[in-house]
């Protein structure tokens, strides 16, 4: 198997890792020695790791497109995971998406570290928010109610777009306290959420706009 374009032979012993478009525009500083290390794996692994504690995102994401290029699924879950416990903040956000992405049971407890660390409740982590997204599904509602209880904004909203999706009745007092929200978004998910539970509101048949005082006199009859 050769090597993508990613990876550059800068003498015998040494590759530098670039970007995947294969430009020399951008070269980072990172380079190791291979001489002593065998199979397409390893050598990958090694640079990854090295990347990783550069902490520059698009370093990450390109030494992930060539690892994912390089290597199965079935193999590169297990590799990923282990990259996972050096990866930088930025490194997280990639990382993590990725084994999302691929089904990776044990992956939510990491995230809802992150959700729950107070000094990075302003990061974005905008990669595993679109991950969360895309895997919708109501198995998933207890790892979302975590997330939403959290700290970091844009996790809780990853969170709040599937769970407003896939949320149920049972699910309507949770929505309920989360239309005084202090995030906008989280407010306006959960009438999105609301309405596609409880349909539309009429008055005098006709549909009147949403607002959140509507919401809270129609949850109100619906307890009765």
């Amino acid at each position: 198997m050769q090597y993508l374009a990613c990876l550059k032979k800068y003498n015998d012993n040494i590759y530098i890792f670039t970007q995947h478009k294969n430009t020399l525009m951008y070269l980072p500083h990172v380079s190791v020695n291979l001489i002593s290390v065998k199979g397409v794996e390893e050598k990958l692994k090694i640079i990854l790791l090295n990347v990783l504690e550069k902490g520059d995102r698009k370093m990450v994401e390109s030494a992930l497109w060539t690892l994912k290029e390089n290597i199965k699924d079935i193999e590169l879950l297990p590799l990923l995971r282990e990259i996972s416990k050096k990866s930088t903040i930025e490194g997280s956000d990639i990382i993590l998406s990725k084994r999302l992405l691929l089904g990776d049971s044990i992956v939510w407890e990491e995230i809802m570290g992150l959700a729950n660390n107070k000094s990075l409740s302003t990061v974005n982590f905008y990669k595993i928010k679109s991950a969360i997204e895309k895997i919708a599904s109501s198995k998933l509602i207890p790892y979302y109610l975590r997330i939403i209880d959290g700290k970091n904004n844009s996790l809780r909203e990853g969170a709040m777009l599937s769970f407003s999706d896939v949320a149920d009745i049972p699910e309507i007092p949770y929505l309920g306290k989360l239309l005084y929200d202090n995030n906008s978004f989280v407010r306006f998910r959960t009438v999105y959420g609301l309405s596609k539970i409880l349909g539309p509101i009429k008055k005098n048949d006709v549909i009147v706009p949403c607002t959140f005082d509507n919401y809270i006199k129609s949850l109100n009859l619906w307890k009765k």
